[in-house]
């Protein structure tokens, strides 16, 4: 069986810092809720990244930057691709992006908190 060209090794480093933050602007024009909701992904558990003082749910921003990198494939599913430290969130670090986990948002101090803290 021929590995399918959309798996995450296929596509991961055509993932860039450009359509990351295409995906940051649209995650603030629609708002965390909304955007979420809109490409099927859940409040991150364990990684988020850091922007311009803002934290963001690292897995759906890379999952979406993927619509502006890789157009013909659009977004990525959430089933597509994992957004741990070897993934999504490990990806935005390259990029140039702060990452943190989880922990941080628990004491409020981003304005924001994850569920289960």
């Amino acid at each position: 069986m021929a590995e399918q060209k959309n798996t995450w090794s296929h596509w991961r480093d055509d993932i860039t810092r450009e359509g990351c933050l295409k995906a940051i602007d649209e995650f603030r024009a629609d708002g965390r809720d909304a955007f979420l909701e809109k490409y099927g992904y859940r409040y991150a558990t364990e990684y988020y990244l850091h922007h311009e003082g803002n934290p963001y749910d690292s897995k759906a921003i890379v999952g979406v930057a993927r619509k502006f990198d890789r157009p013909e494939l659009g977004p990525a599913s959430s089933k597509e691709f994992s957004g741990g430290k070897d993934a999504a969130a490990g990806r935005a670090q390259e990029l140039g992006f702060t990452g943190f986990e989880a922990e941080v948002l628990c004491n409020g101090r981003f304005g924001f908190r994850r569920r289960g803290c």
